[in-house]
């Protein structure tokens, strides 16, 4: 069985390291957190280059299997980011899944233990961790799911002997870079009259800066323990409080966004019935149900584990707000067919944020793989 080094020994080893995917935008933090802390020599490959780092503008894809092993030839980490996707949870077929995640990794992980790559890091969905803790959902049988699960499989099975392998599950990232997801959301409220109301769903999610998803890579690089699962968080916030902020930053008042159980919304707003961002495959009611729970992640746990601090996750909201909104069109106030009253429904209630902090305190009763907690102490996810 792979026994990690000490961590002392284990940080003076470490001084070149391979980052995958570098050209996305996630794979870039990681770079240039690496640059600024000026231990490290990275290597990008497929991207771009960041000042005095050397980068292969060739996707691993396109190297042979000899090229592969020749760059990763006395590399001592390889770090495989997959940025942030906005998958549809059945819309993609499941072999595309498969080729996208799957086989990549496989490949760089077995090539990586055959030139005896020490750390391996690989970018994982916190979809996979949700699969396991809401059994009641069929999360597990989405293809995009499904890919992600064996993606981390794999990729510790191939490491096992020789590559500590750890697994990194992202949750909504902001900051540094525009997103597709907010532009949609910056769409949704302008879309709406001023005045009126901004509806969202009940749920909320785990939410982290892009310089903490930098710091954690880092973190698991140094300090992960092989086939541990982290699922980096930095907030857990409301879906509400998530709009109130990017209705801030885009001048309209917060208090008009009113959050709504997922059946009222789908009633009353069935055009806002689901939130943007990663959804399980395109099925529409269970996208719905998904949007009423909060996927809120073990804050203290997972930054003990892999030594990355706090940071303003809503000014890193705002910050994405500002970049993303070259991308977002003028609305066209006609074009959004809710009522335009600026009152709630009769027969709809706004949900109560009050009424999630009984979720909020179960986090604390699970691991970060989702599952139930054995031991009474916090720790990251297996």
């Amino acid at each position: 069985m792979f026994s990690p080094a000490p961590d002392a020994d284990r940080k003076q080893a470490v001084l070149k390291q391979v980052v995958v995917a570098g050209q996305d935008a996630l794979g870039a933090n990681v770079v240039t957190e690496m640059l600024e802390r000026g231990a490290y020599e990275p290597i990008v490959l497929g991207g771009p280059t960041f000042g005095r780092c050397p980068a292969l503008p060739r996707q691993p894809e396109e190297l042979s299997d000899d090229e592969l092993a020749d760059l990763l030839a006395g590399v001592d980490a390889l770090i495989i980011t997959s940025g942030q996707d906005m998958p549809c949870v059945g819309a993609t077929p499941a072999r595309a899944n498969y080729e996208r995640y799957v086989s990549p990794t496989q490949r760089l992980v077995r090539t990586a233990r055959m030139k005896q790559v020490r750390r391996v890091v690989v970018f994982g969905a916190l979809e996979v961790q949700l699969a396991r803790r809401w059994r009641d959902l069929p999360l597990s049988k989405s293809p995009y799911v499904r890919a992600r699960m064996l993606q981390e499989e794999i990729a510790v099975l191939e490491g096992e002997g020789v590559c500590a392998v750890s697994v990194i599950r992202l949750p909504k990232v902001f900051g540094g870079y525009p997103s597709p997801e907010c532009a949609e959301q910056i769409r949704r409220i302008q879309a709406i009259a001023p005045g009126d109301l901004i509806p969202v769903a009940s749920g909320g999610t785990a939410v982290a800066t892009a310089r903490q998803v930098a710091q954690a890579t880092i973190g698991a690089m140094e300090f992960g323990v092989h086939g541990t699962r982290y699922a980096v968080v930095g907030e857990n916030l409301t879906y509400r409080q998530i709009a109130q902020t990017m209705a801030d930053e885009i001048g309209r008042n917060p208090d008009d966004v009113i959050a709504l159980a997922p059946e009222d919304l789908a009633r009353s707003f069935p055009e806002y019935a689901v939130p943007c961002g990663p959804t399980p495959d395109g099925d529409l009611a269970m996208e719905s149900k998904l949007a009423g729970r909060c996927a809120y992640l073990d804050i203290e746990s997972v930054c003990h584990a892999l030594r990355y601090p706090p940071d303003d996750v809503r000014a890193a909201v705002r910050q994405t707000v500002r970049l993303s909104l070259a991308d977002v069109a003028p609305a066209d106030l006609t074009s959004v067919g809710i009522a335009r009253t600026g009152v709630v429904p009769a027969d709809v209630v706004p949900h109560r944020e009050t009424e999630l902090i009984s979720e909020v305190a179960q986090v604390g009763a699970f691991s970060s793989s989702g599952g139930p907690r054995t031991d009474a102490a916090p720790g990251p996810g297996t």
